[in-house]
């Protein structure tokens, strides 16, 4: 098992975060399938993953215990190269500067990945996606 580094400011199949300094430096863990050549991988990626599954040793970092790590998959991104995050959860709410924030715990990711996003832009982005029930607002 091994770790992949991927950085979004170089990889088109990643969409670029506001602060790339913040983004995940790793995803994984991976199962590595078999060797090829010296210095080259073969990766058991996500059947979603856009990206080709042979990468270069000094991409890779191995996976050491057995602690379950933050990131286990690749982000799923559209065909415009944009993230599709979905809402699974509302974890809390807020009043800031007299507008409604909620908690987002977002489908795929963990929950200390959870962002605080307008209530009014997730009705509009997710209607199927009902607030009421989620948290007391």
């Amino acid at each position: 098992m091994v770790f992949l580094k991927l950085q979004s400011y170089r990889q088109v199949s990643l969409a670029t975060r506001k602060n790339a300094k913040l983004s995940a430096r790793f995803y994984g863990p991976f199962e590595v399938l078999d060797k090829i050549g010296k210095v080259a991988y073969r990766l058991k990626l996500p059947s979603s993953s856009r990206i080709h599954p042979v990468f270069h040793v000094s991409v890779l970092k191995q996976k050491l215990g057995d602690s379950r790590t933050v990131l286990e998959t690749l982000p799923t991104v559209s065909n415009d190269d944009a993230l599709l995050p979905v809402p699974q959860a509302v974890l809390d709410q807020r009043k800031k500067k007299g507008r409604n924030e909620v908690l987002i715990h977002w489908r795929g990711l963990s929950p200390a990945e959870s962002t605080w996003e307008s209530q009014e832009v997730i009705k509009e982005q997710f209607p199927e996606f009902t607030l009421e029930d989620k948290c007391a607002l």
